[in-house]
């Protein structure tokens, strides 16, 4: 349906691989000629370029604690089950602040259909449908494992998760993961219906990745072509444990010539810092921070390497295929395998472990992939197949 009217629900514009997403899902939009709103809690005073031309920001304003919290437990339809234990608990995710506001967008703007992403982000559209008057087509994205919100925290208010997601999910229009692991998962700690889940890769594969990665950049370690750079990319958390990547590298920098470099900031920067000089291999170490442009890095590295404990679609693998890259990753719950094609472009090893890590590196230094072979595994990751995809979804033709 071409000239439809499209909402983009958010969090936030501007971050890791989910807003980069949903940026180049609203770009897509719009090109094919769609009415887009990017309808987000979290926006810069200028944005610049992370609101596509074309697309109409909304900058959604949130109620105090007391009114949103009121209007939920009054109008939410599942409001005298897990949403009112949530509410009594003392940590409640800051988004449900912004349900009234939601709730006002749809009433006045009633867009044809809206995309939701983020899981108290999707909980929110679907109790605002439910009370705004708005009938259009609603869909919801999971991006990570619902299990790791549970499995992997202390938080007792992690629990409350799979209650509200059972109980509010049966009402989208449909429900996409970024991978099937994601959605089995999904399907599997909230009971629902698996042919409710649809799986949708991430649209990673964009032209301008490739002229993006042309751009000059100036780094020692860049500029050394002959010495095999290994390279990391995310933020410096416990999640991405770079910890045994940097044990890896000093495995791998025992036996031969290598440099590694994580781009990234977080909390874990220091101890990585102090890691790094403990087994000797500071001088072989960098960490730039985060960097806007990655791709003059991947394209520059003869392994990118991935070492999370758990992940959804891994946006980093994605992208180094997709610049025909050699890879390297942890087995770690998410869409790994399904990136990788079961290691057909790329070793795979257990979570935390820096002696397989370090040998699956070392093989990959030695016998790098033939041009050409990594990019083939990025093709279903290419941003018009994606767009598409999604606007199947979104707006399909019997609707």
């Amino acid at each position: 349906m071409p000239g439809s009217h499209i909402a983009l629900l958010v969090k936030a514009i501007s971050g890791g691989g989910l807003e980069r997403v949903v940026r180049t899902l609203a770009r897509g939009f719009t090109a094919r000629g769609h009415r887009v709103d990017l309808v987000t809690a979290d926006a810069p005073a200028e944005p610049g370029d992370l609101v596509p031309e074309g697309v109409r920001l909304v900058r959604l304003k949130p109620s105090s604690r007391l009114a949103a919290y009121a209007a939920l437990a009054r109008q939410a339809p599942v409001s005298s089950g897990a949403l009112l234990r949530m509410l009594g608990s003392r940590k409640v995710h800051r988004f449900f602040r912004y349900y009234p506001a939601v709730v006002d967008y749809f009433s006045a703007n009633r867009p044809d259909t809206c995309f939701a992403a983020y899981t108290p982000v999707n909980l929110v559209a679907l109790w605002a449908r439910a009370t705004s008057g708005w009938n259009g087509r609603l869909v919801v994205s999971e991006r990570n494992a619902l299990s790791a919100k549970v499995e992997t925290t202390k938080k007792p208010s992690a629990r409350r998760w799979p209650p509200l997601v059972r109980e509010s999910y049966p009402s989208a229009d449909d429900i996409v993961s970024v991978c099937r692991w994601v959605g089995d998962d999904l399907v599997r700690l909230a009971e629902l219906d698996p042919t409710s889940v649809t799986t949708i890769y991430n649209p990673v594969l964009r032209p301008e990745i490739l002229t993006m990665a042309e751009e000059a950049v100036t780094h020692p370690f860049i500029d050394d072509t002959e010495t095999p750079l290994i390279l990391g990319l995310g933020r410096l958390s416990s999640k991405k444990d770079f910890s045994t990547l940097v044990r890896a590298f000093h495995r791998v920098r025992g036996r031969r010539s290598a440099r590694l470099a994580i781009l990234g900031d977080g909390p874990k920067r220091q101890g990585l810092v102090e890691l790094a000089a403990r087994l000797g291999v500071q001088s072989d170490v960098a960490l730039p921070g985060w960097v806007e442009n990655p791709y003059p890095w991947m394209k520059r590295a003869n392994v990118v390497a991935l070492t999370s404990r758990r992940e959804g679609l891994p946006n980093v693998l994605c992208e180094a295929l997709a610049l025909d890259r050699p890879a390297v990753s942890t087995d770690c719950p998410g869409g790994i395998r399904e990136i990788l094609g079961d290691e057909v472009y790329g070793p795979v090893v257990g979570v935390g472990d820096d002696a397989a890590l370090g040998e699956a590196l070392e093989r990959t230094l030695a016998n790098p992939p033939a041009p050409g072979h990594q990019r083939r595994g990025a093709e279903p990751f290419e941003e018009q197949h994606v767009v598409s995809r999604y606007l199947d979804v979104l707006l399909p033709k019997s609707v």
